[in-house]
Parts: C-alpha cells; structure tokens; sequence
C-alpha cells in the first residue's frame, strides 16, 4: 500500500508546529487513512542523516515523501510548512495520482 514518510528533527520548530496542529487534524486523518506512516528523525547531523538526506535529494525537514509500489511520487513531495486544510487537499490529489 502507499507510504506517507515525514522527515523530521527535535530542533526543526515547523515539524513540532505540524505534529501539533496539521497531522491531528480530521480532515488530515481522514486523508491518510489507508497509508502506512513512517516518520524519519534526522535530528542528529550525522552521516547517516545527511546521506539518507543526499540520497533523497531533500535540503532538511520538515518534508513529506510519498511512496506507492516502493517507489516515490516525486509531484508529490512537500518541503516545508504547510496548513491542514492545504495538506488535506493535497493528499487527495496524491491519491488520485496514486491511481493512475
């Protein structure tokens, strides 16, 4: 099935602003409903974040990956800070994207 993955870090004050008020959000819920959920922490500067970070080709989080088959819809990916009602409206048009 589809994959939500959020990258993100202790110090990065927009993530903490979306685990607080985005993600909870119903609308939010209701939209990835159906994903796998995979949060990837790269609070720690170290080798291993910042190759997962090259390999991904993301400057740092806050930023949202979606995978369908293993492999990512790049149209897809957010960088930065975005509202509920902005990230609701997105996840229905991944998932349209999804099916196609």
């Amino acid at each position: 099935g589809p994959v939500f993955v959020n990258v993100t870090a202790e110090w990065c004050i927009s993530c903490k602003i979306m685990e607080r008020d985005v993600f909870p959000d119903p609308q939010v819920q209701a939209a990835l409903d159906g994903y796998r959920w995979i949060d990837v922490d790269v609070t720690e500067s170290n080798a291993d974040s910042r190759a997962l970070l090259d390999q991904l080709g993301l400057f740092g989080p806050p930023s949202l990956l979606f995978f369908h088959n293993g492999t990512e819809i790049r149209q897809a990916r957010i960088q930065g800070e975005l509202d509920a009602a902005s990230l609701a409206q997105h996840l229905d048009a991944t998932v349209t994207l999804e099916r196609k």
